[in-house]
């Protein structure tokens, strides 16, 4: 069992990833526990309204708390009765209640809020104020304006449903308001959101013409240029280089970012754009230097730091991009949790490349804990114990109390522990901790300790299928001017910290193309320093054996500077 109040299991030797501090989750309050129950699992009318029946008399006992308030909103909305009202002072409140809260977490963001309450707005006839609302919704986050005009269809409808913003209500703004720049802004990010999905930029047109109509309308405001930006990149097809006019979309998308600057110097999410479209160009000093705007003007800019180590990175400039990765895990605030596994695992890279691999290892550590935190919860129990064999002979229910403590404290045990348990679920699959743990284990062979290089190919291999499909068998361990050196993971034993027995392969360099290789099966014993070659192989260059023996050579001491002794090394240290 766990010892209490803690995550150790006594007698087991913890992979790095299971040890050290848990993972830092609020516990929900009665307020969320209560709203988590009220939640309807459907869509239909009564259990809406059932809900929503619910929620209100929750509020009488929490009228401060924006996530009753939140729920209300979001249950009234999909509700779309026109005998439902959706309350202005709500939203207000909601607003006023998030910016005042320690933690500005909440299930509806302030610019969704304020494009609701536009739409409220419009729908009761104040257009003016919807306006003037619209835009505060946009200008409060600019990178995602597009999100807050999506209706959730796949192409631009001819309706109008409470809080959703629909082409016949853009149109008539446009109509009302022919003189305002802001509306031609809305209906342009309106395809926008279409235009990211269309094959043959079906909305392109369209697009481009409100955006440019906005920018002659106001010349002043660099909004117009920076959504013409996107408008050329917006689509999948740019974004994944299928589209085989990418480069020249790009050259628009810089233009009109550069002009976007050039009309606010202080206008940020433009330099954002051009560092990131420049870096996606290989322009990589350019992107740099938009970095650079972007970090000055906000010293805390987690996403910029990791941005500009990876340009960095792509200089060779690694000393400088392991600072940048360090300041973006120093303000990881900014980031999101998929973000800061990402940037360990950047920072990883770039220390493998200046060979330091201790540091390498312990960032790799940290995004395979990371991702763990993320997915272990669709794994079965089963199959965590295939990852990580070391509990092999812990109860499940330790094993499941570990883990919930770990990574899931905010859940209830029993529903977390009938998750994992579960005999009747598949294997969940991955290549995300796959990949890291192979990177891991080949950082542990370039500092010379193979045994755990091999246990971490060996998890990679046996807790996930896409392990299996990818990972190669043999690893190098050495490379020198006659022949190179490499260990096979895949039969790899370690019965236990005293003995190792493993399969190496050596192959003359000399000879590649003439010559064969041969393969050896050694056995070490840490204690005596000993080591006992049980077997071996030769083959010839078209892979025929010209010569084996599986009569031990005996157990003998290593010599100094010796194969034998760089083995012991590798698996007893």
């Amino acid at each position: 069992m766990p010892a209490s109040g803690g995550t150790v299991i006594p007698g087991i030797v913890e992979p790095l990833e299971l040890t050290g501090k848990p993972k830092s989750l609020p516990e929900p309050t009665d307020l969320q526990r209560r709203l988590a129950d009220i939640l309807p699992r459907g869509d239909d009318p009564q259990s809406l309204r059932k809900a929503q029946d619910d929620i209100d008399i929750l509020i009488q006992q929490y009228p401060a708390s924006a996530d009753a308030l939140s729920t209300r909103l979001m249950l009234s909305c999909e509700i779309k009765a026109k005998d439902t009202s959706i309350n202005i002072s709500d939203i207000d409140a909601i607003i006023r209640l998030q910016k005042s809260a320690v933690t500005r977490d909440s299930m509806v963001p302030e610019p969704q809020l304020r494009a609701i309450k536009a739409k409220v707005e419009y729908d009761s006839g104040d257009h003016k104020r919807a306006v003037e609302d619209l835009d505060s919704a946009i200008t409060v986050d600019v990178h995602n304006a597009d999100n807050l005009l999506n209706s959730g269809g796949v192409k631009p409808e001819n309706k109008s449903d409470p809080c959703s913003w629909y082409e016949p209500d853009l149109d008539r703004l446009i109509r009302e308001y022919p003189s305002d720049y802001r509306v031609y802004l809305f209906r342009g990010l309106y395809y926008l959101v279409f235009q990211r999905f269309s094959e043959a930029d079906s909305y392109s047109q369209q697009l481009v013409s409100d955006f440019e109509r906005a920018a002659m309308l106001n010349p002043k405001s660099p909004l117009p240029q920076y959504f013409l930006g996107k408008a050329h990149v917006s689509t999948l097809a740019v974004m994944f280089g299928t589209d085989v006019h990418a480069p020249e979309k790009r050259a628009k998308a810089l233009a009109a970012y550069a002009r976007a600057v050039q009309i606010d110097p202080h206008f940020i999410p433009g330099y954002e754009e051009l560092a990131e479209t420049y870096y996606e160009e290989k322009r990589y000093r350019e992107a740099i230097k938009n970095y650079d705007m972007v970090i000055q003007a906000d010293p805390k800019a987690g996403g910029a730091y990791n941005d500009r180590g990876l340009a960095k990175s792509e200089l060779n400039d690694s000393y400088s991009a392991i600072s940048d990765f360090s300041s973006a895990i120093e303000n990881n605030d900014a980031l999101s949790a998929g973000s800061l596994k990402q940037t360990y695992e950047n920072r990883a890279d770039e220390y493998v490349k200046v060979k330091d691999y201790d540091q390498a290892i312990k960032d790799y550590t940290e995004a395979i804990k990371s991702l763990l935190g993320e997915e272990i919860f669709l794994m079965n129990i089963a199959q965590v114990k295939r990852i990580y064999p070391e509990y092999i002979k812990v109860s499940d229910d330790a094993l499941c109390r570990k883990l919930h403590w770990m990574f899931f404290q905010n859940m209830k045990y029993e529903d977390f522990a009938k998750q994992l348990m579960d005999t009747t679920r598949q294997d969940f699959d991955t290549f995300l901790i796959p990949d890291v743990l192979v990177k891991r284990g080949d950082t542990y062979l370039k500092s010379g300790d193979f045994r755990r290089a091999i246990i971490d190919y060996q998890r990679a291999a046996n807790g996930f299928a896409y392990g299996r499909k990818v990972i190669e068998r043999w690893h190098l361990l050495s490379k020198g001017p006659q022949k190179e050196l490499y260990v096979d993971s895949q039969t790899a034993e370690f019965n236990d910290a005293n003995l190792a027995k493993f399969w190496i392969k050596e192959v003359d360099v000399t000879k590649v193309g003439n010559g064969g290789y041969t393969v050896e099966q050694y056995a070490v014993e840490c204690r005596t320093r000993k080591i006992n070659l049980l077997s071996f192989l030769k083959y010839a260059s078209d892979g025929a054996v010209i010569a084996s023996s599986s009569v031990e050579g005996g157990w003998e001491s290593t010599v100094p500077d010796s194969l034998g002794e760089q083995l012991y090394l590798g698996v007893c240290r």
